[in-house]
């Protein structure tokens, strides 16, 4: 056995652990863009369901003063 064919086992060793490394980290990133991405969309449906709240708020504001003034034509 020659001394090339005794660090062969070496390098494709190193070669075996980048490999194996540059897939851990990639699905790390993997794994923290689906975070990013889950909080995003969470923070999306709050934005809406507050807008849907404030929406429906005003139109009942709405609804009230014109009541409100309803009574107030009535009264005089």
């Amino acid at each position: 056995m020659n001394m090339e064919n005794h660090l062969q086992k070496f390098d494709d060793e190193a070669v075996r652990q980048a490999e194996e490394a540059k897939r851990y980290h990639q699905a790390e990133k993997d794994e923290a863009e689906r975070v990013r991405q889950e909080i995003r969309r969470a923070q999306i449906n709050k934005l809406q369901r507050n807008a849907g709240f404030m929406e429906e708020w005003l139109q009942k504001g709405v609804e009230d003063w014109k009541q409100n003034m309803s009574y107030k034509k009535e009264r005089e």
